[in-house]
């Protein structure tokens, strides 16, 4: 018999911890403000994706995908973690106003229920990245 110290011990698949999800939405919602504000000028926020063809790799200019619309006169928000709604308090959209500095001000109020760690925010991001690593995992 081979005289060896056995272990059940396996191989980690990654060696980089996963984000905190609430980090995720917090780099998302911040681009989210800074994309109002340039709008709020005119412009789009742009983002630089990298692809590859043929082996090589390029970078395309792709437009941010806004979380606000417009409906009747009024700006509504809904949030996003991944391709999921944040649902707070069970509401998919919140209604900002009428002017893009509302729709500004109804952002910078979520990042700031997320920086005192507010409980309905909190788990409502952590809902939504629930429900993608579901769909994921199927």
């Amino acid at each position: 018999m081979i005289s060896l110290i056995f272990s059940n011990q396996t191989k980690p698949l990654s060696t980089t911890p996963r984000r905190d999800p609430v980090d995720v939405f917090e780099n998302s919602l911040t681009q989210q403000i800074d994309a109002c504000k340039l709008a709020q000028q005119g412009e789009a926020y742009i983002l630089k994706r990298r692809r590859y063809n043929g082996g090589k790799e390029h970078y395309l200019d792709v437009p941010l995908r806004l979380w606000w619309w417009q409906h009747e006169g009024q700006y509504y928000v809904t949030l996003k973690y991944s391709s999921q709604t944040v649902a707070i308090n069970g509401h998919k959209s919140i209604v900002a106003g009428t002017s893009l500095s509302d729709v500004e001000a109804v952002l910078t109020a979520v990042l700031n229920a997320i920086e005192i760690d507010d409980a309905d925010v909190v788990d409502a991001i952590h809902d939504a990245y629930e429900r993608t690593r579901w769909k994921k995992m199927q």
